[in-house]
């Protein structure tokens, strides 16, 4: 074989590898860790702050009088955490999480009943450490 096809070939070879690696095609993954080195995944810091989440609405919603029922469960708003960022603080996650409400009123002056149905979707950031679960910013609620 010729050194000029050789030479080719092992050029060839070289743009492959490159190009397979600046596409995604390459199978190494970064560690699912923070940089401090905690052993936190992804999965478990969106879990953690979707249950913080859940924890949160049950907290606001079960203190309203106005509400005759109410629930976390998906209606119309499907649950969904993103993890945004890591950093020696912890991991930083988006969530938004479903919730619903019933509201029963009496119109005063005609004495008519009504009855209203909300379904909605919290949306809020947390920090996730190994020992902590903080909320760090999102909606409240005000459902009346």
């Amino acid at each position: 074989m010729s050194e000029a096809r050789t030479r080719r070939r092992l050029l060839s070879s070289v743009a492959l590898a490159v190009a397979a690696g600046l596409t995604g095609c390459s199978t190494h993954r970064q560690p699912d860790t923070a940089p401090n080195g905690t052993s936190l995944t992804d999965s478990a810091a969106k879990e953690r702050a979707l249950a913080a989440e859940a924890e949160y609405l049950r907290s606001e919603l079960s203190g309203t009088r106005c509400l005759d029922n109410w629930g976390t469960s998906a209606t119309a708003v499907r649950k969904n955490a993103t993890v945004t960022n890591r950093t020696a603080d912890g991991v930083r996650v988006a969530v938004v999480h479903p919730y619903w409400s019933t509201e029963a009123w009496t119109e005063p002056a005609s004495n008519r009943s009504h009855k209203t149905h909300t379904d909605g979707g919290s949306h809020a950031h947390y920090l996730v450490t190994p020992a902590t679960v903080e909320r760090v910013d999102g909606d409240s609620l005000a459902p009346c």
